[in-house]
Formats: C-alpha cells, structure tokens, sequence
C-alpha cells in the first residue's frame, strides 16, 4: 500500500481566495494525505480545522484582511515578497513533500516551486480570464509555469480564452457541511428576501452597506446584510426589516434569495450563480469588475457603479425584483452547472500529480 502523500500548501489572507482551499484541505486529509500549511495567523483556526497542519509566514508580511490597508501589503509587499520565498524554501527542506500546492497570487512563491523540480499546482480562486488579462501579466507565466492549475470557478462562467490544457475547471469549491442549517430565522417570510453581502475584507465598503440599508428601508422586502469581520453592525443604521449580522454561511440562506446584492467578489458570484440568485454588483476594486462584467454578459444580473446613491440603488433592486425573466436565466444557469463543483474530483488529481516523477 502505498504511503499517504505529503503536501506543501501557501497561502495568504486575502479572504474569498481561502474558502476553496479549505475545502481541498479537508477532503486531503480525510483521504489520509499529510498536508502542512504556511499562512497568516487569521487563517490558523480554519486551517486546523481541516486536520492539515499549520505553520505560520515568519518572514513574509503579515496580514489580516480586515484590517484597513490590507490591499496595499498584500499588492505592494506580499505577492513578489522575497521573504514568503524564504520561508517556502525552508518549508520545502523541513517538510520534504511529494507536492506543492501554492496560491496562484504568490509569485515569488511559484518561483520556489518551480526551481524545486517538485510537482506544483497552482490554486486559481479567480477566473482564468482574470490571468489572461493585461492586469495579470506577470502572475501569468509563473501560475502556467505550474505543473496543474486548479480553477474554482465554472467553466461555463470563465470568460478565458484557450486556457492550456493542464488549466482544469474544478468548480467554486466549498467546505462540505458548512450550512446544514442557519441560525438566522426569517420574520417575513412571505416577503421577497434580499441578501447583501460586500466582502468579509476590508475595502472601504462601510458607507456603500450604509446607503444599501437606506435603499432597503421601506421596501417590501425582507433583508439580511453581512458585514463581515471588517465592519462592525452596529455602526449602521437599518430600519426594521434589515437584519445586520457579522457572518452567515451563504449557502444556508441564498436558495431562498429572491436577489443577491455584491461587490462582484468571485467567490461570492459563485455562490449567487450555484444556487441561481439574480444579482446586483457593486464592484470596488481587485478582479471585481471583471466578474460583474461576466454576470452581465450572461445575464444573471446587473452592474452599478459602487457610489451609486440611495435613490439609483432602490430602483434597481426594485427592477430586479420584479424580472421574471432574470430569476429563470439564473435558475437555468444554476441547473447547467450543477454538481461541478467536485472536491473529490480536485483531490483525485493532486494526489495523481503528487505521483508524478519531479522534474529535473
């Protein structure tokens, strides 16, 4: 009988990009593989939980997605940072793995992995159309430099052109079990239900959730806002038929949303499309334009500008309420791509890779 494989994986604090990887994680270790994580120290609960083993970035920026400032360490220090090399190198020789599992933002980091010889799957938590674009250019060649790149998104979502053919669709992975049953409660049940829910990062977003709870008072609706670690709910103002809370897993809630209202993060719209939930964006930043982009084309939704005011953000929720035809393009597209998003299938073919003989 073969040993149990033994993984590498980095990864980062960047919030959307750790739900998939988490999911990876646990499906790994249940099968018996032996999986040792760098990350941050926000990371460390979740990453335990999973039954991998957690080592924390010594010499690698630290980071906590949210607190303010986060986007300017994490794109001006940690994705080229000289010291999260240095730490993976010396993980390598500590840990001698069979595979290596590196976030796709770590450049610096696929670099190691590279001059290692050793296996290396590049985890994409963005569209593979977002490493084509311009904005991408020097993350592209050390992410396809990789031996496997693992894509959590749909292909049928996934705008990307050609993508090579060791770039695989694997879906918006999810930890499993993780929303058996909600602790929030509906009060209005007979009312259309709106979730809102801009990012458990911060950026900045405080005052757009503020104008969203205004869009929202006196709305024949019922609405549930999410706030997320970076903002704390009682710092806002929301009328009677807004519930406020940090977190809730949106896999309990979103089969019932009538419409999902998001700053376009990816693994956000994931959640949206997977169980059909019309959407408004509300971009802010990063890869988020270009995925309200892709909800548009496709039809699954509407963009706004994120200073939108109160006025322009009601009659759009409004709008989008009563579209009969939005709620069946999203069903539709819910049904076409039903049960691909597959753990399983992902952790067949890394264990496969870590298999597979190192490269000189």
């Amino acid at each position: 009988m073969a040993a149990p494989a033994r993984m590498l994986m980095a990864t980062w604090d960047g919030a959307g990009n750790f739900p998939p990887q988490q999911a990876l994680l646990a499906t790994l270790t249940a099968r018996g593989c032996e999986v040792e994580v760098l990350g941050h120290a926000s990371q460390q609960s979740a990453v335990e939980a999973t039954g991998a083993r957690f080592r924390l970035w010594e010499k690698a920026p630290p980071l906590d997605s949210a607190r303010p400032g986060s986007d300017g360490i994490v794109f001006g220090e940690l994705l080229f940072s000289k010291g999260a090399a240095a730490d993976f190198t010396a993980a390598i020789e500590r840990a001698a793995p069979d595979l290596l599992l590196v976030d796709c933002m770590l450049a610096s980091v696929l670099g190691v992995a590279r001059a290692s010889g050793l296996p290396t799957v590049a985890l994409g938590h963005v569209m593979y159309g977002v490493v084509q674009a311009p904005i991408f250019a020097a993350l592209k060649e050390p992410i396809e430099a990789s031996r496997l790149v693992l894509a959590f998104s749909y292909r049928a979502f996934d705008p990307a052109l050609d993508p090579p053919p060791h770039v695989v669709h694997v879906g918006p992975l999810r930890p499993a079990g993780a929303a058996c049953a909600s602790p929030w409660r509906r009060k209005a049940p007979d009312r259309p239900l709106v979730l809102v829910s801009l990012s458990t990062s911060h950026q900045d977003q405080a005052p757009l959730l503020q104008r969203l709870c205004a869009a929202l008072d006196g709305m024949e609706v019922e609405a549930l806002v999410t706030t997320g670690r970076a903002v704390d709910p009682a710092s806002l103002a929301a009328s009677p038929n807004v519930t406020l809370i940090r977190h809730l897993d949106h896999a309990a809630v979103l089969g019932g949303t009538d419409l999902l209202i998001t700053h376009a993060g990816h693994g956000t719209v994931m959640a949206g499309v997977t169980y059909g939930a019309p959407m408004l964006c509300l971009p802010m930043g990063r890869d988020q334009h270009m995925v309200a982009a892709r909800v548009a084309d496709l039809g699954l939704g509407r963009v706004l500008a994120a200073e939108a005011d109160v006025a322009l953000l009601r009659a759009t929720a409004e709008a989008l309420l009563s579209d009969v035809a939005l709620r069946e393009r999203s069903r539709a597209f819910a049904r076409q791509v039903a049960g691909e998003a597959d753990a399983e299938r992902a952790a067949d073919l890394l264990e496969a890779a870590a298999r597979a003989p190192a490269r000189p």
